[in-house]
């Protein structure tokens, strides 16, 4: 299993980079989610020209910044503790954002 992610992280006002970023590990109570499809929030559109966060309240914007919700993802790793069918595709999972 690949242990990277690709992601599109905001550097500086009006400057995108895709990345190769390391997956996080998780705890015995966490799972590990695979992003199928993801969009761009309001929220980081506004904040691409300027290095002001405009939601909730304008704050500065502390570079660099992994963009992109919503998200469809699929559980990619679990628990011990979380019972798994077997012989089943991973299980789409709701993400609250």
């Amino acid at each position: 299993m690949t242990r990277t992610s690709r992601a599109i992280v905001q550097t500086a006002p009006r400057t995108l980079e895709l990345r190769e970023l390391p997956l996080p590990e998780i705890g015995p109570d966490d799972a590990l989610l695979q992003i199928e499809a993801c969009g761009i929030c309001g929220s980081d559109y506004e904040q691409y020209p300027t290095s002001v966060r405009a939601e909730p309240v304008e704050a500065p914007v502390r570079f660099p910044v992994t963009i992109g919700t919503p998200v469809e993802p699929l559980s990619r790793e679990v628990p011990r503790g979380v019972a798994r069918e077997r012989g089943r595709p991973p299980r789409r999972a709701g993400v609250r954002a």
